[in-house]
This record gives C-alpha cells, structure tokens and sequence, in this order.
C-alpha cells in the first residue's frame, strides 16, 4: 500500500518566516467579527492519515474495483493520493466543512471526486486526514462519526 501519509520533512526552508504579508502566527477574525482563528503561510505541512480514513479508502477501492474494473480503481486511488499531495503545500486550500462548523476542531473537506469528500484539519505542522466521505451518504451522519475522531490513532 503507498497511501501517502507522511515521512518527508515539510517545514519550509528558514522556518516560519514572513509569506504574503502576513507572519505565520497572525490571526484574522472572522467574517462575522466573532473568534480569531490562526492562519498560516508556512511552507509545508505533514500529511497523516488516520485509521479510519485509510479503511474508507481501501473500501471506496475495492468497491469501485468491483464495480468498474481496476483501471478505473487505479484512476481513484491517484486522485486521492494527488489531493493529498496538494494539502501537503496548500493546507488550507479546503473549505471549512459546513457540516462539522460547530465541533471544537476546524475540520475542512476538500472534494476529491464527485462522489467523495476528504475530510480533515490542520494542526501545525500537522495535517490530519480523517475520513473519506461518500456524498451519497446521509449529511447527519458525518458529526456523529467524525466528532468521535478525538483520540483515534494512526495505524
């Protein structure tokens, strides 16, 4: 298995200096003048993906596998794999997951086919891929499943 999940070094060359106009460390309030949240200009971020999001992975294969054949399984798994690929310099490039706004930790979804979803959040330098969200799934679900995410261990 090649899931890409980590093992280079993602800190940009000179640390966490200035990028953009902003200091890695600034805070932005948010559009409804409520709670600063830090933004970042760092280089590169660790990838890590979870358990539960590798398992949701080799399912959405094996069915599409099944289903299609393996050229287009193939064609599946690399669109994964580049998205991760992308996060890995463009954290934030996902927008904040509507679904989860209200849980403590800002979970943001990147679509990676139309029919699925990646789920994450960034901890600096970290980025924690979660889950591999089927759309056709009931909307509902998604808080009671990745709100559980807390604790659960890479592996």
């Amino acid at each position: 298995e090649t899931l890409h999940d980590g093992g280079n070094p993602f800190v940009a060359p000179g640390g966490r200096g200035r990028e953009g106009g902003r200091d890695s460390g600034d805070t932005v309030e948010g559009d409804d003048g409520g709670d600063k949240r830090r933004i970042s200009m760092v280089g590169k971020v660790e990838v890590v993906a979870r358990s539960r999001m590798k398992r949701q992975l080799r399912e959405a294969v094996a069915w599409c596998s099944n289903e299609f054949g393996m050229v287009v399984a193939d064609h599946f798994y690399e669109a994964v794999s580049h998205s991760l690929e992308l996060l890995e310099t463009f954290p934030f490039i996902g927008q904040v997951e509507p679904l989860l706004e209200d849980e403590p930790i800002l979970y943001r979804s990147l679509v990676v086919h139309p029919l699925y979803k990646l789920i994450y959040y960034v901890e600096e330098p970290m980025l924690y891929a979660v889950a591999l969200w089927d759309t056709r799934r009931d909307p509902g679900m998604m808080r009671q499943e990745i709100g559980d995410d807390e604790g659960e261990i890479e592996g």
